[in-house]
């Protein structure tokens, strides 16, 4: 049976009819009924009667069901491409940091460890978040955004690795800050206005710490540049400002302040007392001043004990902060029960303390300080948002 154009226009006329809006989609069942109407059927059987035949064949439950499933299979694919970005992304970054320990321990299997890490990062992390983050965008503009921070990221771990490995200078790691500050940022911040702040996932904050971190732990074994330090101030700064740019959004879209209000302000006051309490304690008056004086590396014994080993004489300390946080997870847990958070004070207030603070970089204790204030406020945004769209 030879079909004609009417007929097939007929055909992909029912399969719109019938609820398929995917384009793509209605393109292959139309190409599967025509092809499978024109090598089975014959000139004895009318034309809409083998339709209907092949038809029920194909789609016994009609075609909307067909979309159904195929709309269900993109959200399980998207999924599980979503899982393994996360997985990959934080062990690369844990083999950066168990690495860069390696490394300043002068232990063998460092540089190994350290490839390994930057290659999961490199080959596997990076590439799927730019493919998800494509598919999530039309616009030339977004498409140039999302590819110069994927170069950018490249650059700066592929940059962090040679540095540690004494392979390169930091050309590669400037360039690659210099493009994601100066390019991804300003296009980011343009492209998402206000919105911005929803479609930065935690546990690529998180990755990108863990990274900062373990760069930290091996340059403490060698002299750093000033460039190193401007580069470490440039992060810091960045942090600071979107933690800032995220809190002033908040405000704006709080209606009163209610229970979670006082909760995430009561905990986000206090870490910025600790963080003053940080400067304060080595003797500084900011953290900007820490990097100028090149002491952002070092590793402070009298800061050690006001956070994690004698922490009750200090008005400010880790243990302090653990309560805050908790009530603070309280009160998210009963306003969006199960919402995700990297935020985990299982194990115990001084198990906790001394996972975040001991003997840690002073970068480091404060880097996690300010990650912990854009997590909280991110946390507040995702539950408000949940919360308005959820049905009354």
């Amino acid at each position: 049976m030879r079909l004609s154009n009417t007929q097939i226009s007929m055909i992909r006329g029912d399969i719109r009819a019938n609820g398929v809006e995917l384009r793509d989609l209605e393109d292959d069942i139309l190409d599967h009924i025509c092809t499978t109407i024109e090598m089975e059927g014959d000139d004895d059987t009318p034309f809409e009667k083998f339709y209907e035949i092949v038809k029920a064949r194909v789609c016994p439950n009609g075609y909307k069901e067909l979309q159904e499933e195929t709309i269900l299979l993109i959200t399980q694919k998207y999924t599980n491409m979503k899982k393994f970005m996360n997985t990959s992304g934080i062990i690369g970054s844990i083999m950066l940091v168990i690495g860069s320990l390696l490394k300043v321990l002068q232990l063998p299997g460092a540089g190994i460890v350290l490839g390994v890490g930057t290659l999961t990062i490199i080959l596997l992390y990076l590439p799927i978040m730019l493919i998800l983050a494509l598919q999530q965008t039309d616009t030339t503009v977004g498409k140039i955004r999302n590819i110069s921070g994927y170069i950018g990221a490249n650059l700066i771990v592929a940059g962090i690795f040679l540095q540690i490995m004494h392979y390169a200078d930091n050309r590669i790691l400037i360039s690659g800050l210099a493009l994601f500050l100066l390019v991804f940022v300003p296009l980011f911040l343009v492209t998402s206005g206000k919105e911005a702040i929803l479609k930065i996932q935690p546990i690529t904050i998180s990755v990108v710490l863990l990274a900062i971190v373990s760069s930290l732990f091996a340059f403490s074994n060698k002299n750093p540049s000033q460039a190193f330090y401007n580069s470490l101030a440039i992060v810091s700064s960045d942090i600071e400002q979107s933690y800032e740019l995220r809190y002033e959004t908040l405000k704006e879209i709080r209606k009163e302040n209610d229970n979670l209000a006082a909760s995430s302000d009561a905990v986000l006051s206090y870490i910025d007392g600790l963080k003053h309490e940080i400067t304060e304690t080595i003797g500084f008056n900011s953290i900007d001043e820490v990097y100028e004086a090149k002491k952002a590396t070092s590793f402070s014994k009298k800061l050690d004990e006001n956070l994690t080993t004698n922490s009750s004489n200090y008005e400010y300390n880790a243990l302090t902060l653990y309560q805050y946080l908790s009530a603070f997870l309280n009160t998210l847990n009963n306003e969006t029960p199960g919402l995700k958070t990297y935020i985990d004070i299982s194990s115990g207030a001084e198990d906790w303390s001394k996972q975040q603070f001991y003997q840690k970089p002073i970068f480091s204790s404060y880097s996690q300080l300010a990650s912990l204030q854009l997590e909280i406020v991110l946390l507040e945004l995702e539950s408000r948002s949940k919360t308005e769209s959820s049905p009354r």
